[in-house]
């Protein structure tokens, strides 16, 4: 299986950056894996901003991408749940997953729509950076749950 994570703008906070790389590191292990940053827009108003990051979201998903859009409207899983989706997605023949994480305001109504599945890991708001880092978090714990090492315990 390909994973790849889009996300808007970089990690700027050092611990946070130490941290994805050691997530992407602890991933590869187990999946091709990449992540793909696009620009933050700087357009006038929050719609244009959500537009414009959209489509250089959209530019960067093939047409047989199993897409998964976070956004706190999403559906809540549990890592045990999210593993087991993950899972199922594998069995049944998905080889290409995308997740999109957008910025501070969110994913464009376009990005949401070509999403196969919302997820959310809370109501609450939370940094972007900081759910970056969950979501590789969730992704390596999901292949340890998956193969039943020590990690998730």
């Amino acid at each position: 299986m390909h994973i790849k994570i889009i996300s808007v703008g970089k990690i700027k906070t050092r611990h946070w950056q130490e941290a994805e790389s050691e997530y992407i590191e602890r991933i590869q292990r187990y999946t091709d894996f990449q992540t793909l940053t696009v620009k933050d827009s700087s357009a006038s108003s929050a719609e244009l901003i959500k537009e414009q990051e959209g489509r250089s979201i959209l530019d960067k998903i093939s047409a047989d991408d199993f897409v998964i859009a976070l956004a706190s409207r999403g559906q809540q899983m549990s890592s045990e749940e999210f593993a087991e989706f993950i899972r199922n997605k594998l069995l049944r023949g998905t080889n290409k997953l995308t997740l999109v994480l957008g910025g501070p305001l969110g994913l464009s109504d376009q990005v949401l729509k070509r999403a196969k599945f919302v997820l959310s890991f809370s109501k609450m708001t939370l940094p972007h950076e900081l759910c970056k880092v969950m979501l590789l978090e969730q992704i390596y714990r999901t292949f340890t749950i998956m193969r039943n090492e020590k990690y998730h315990k």
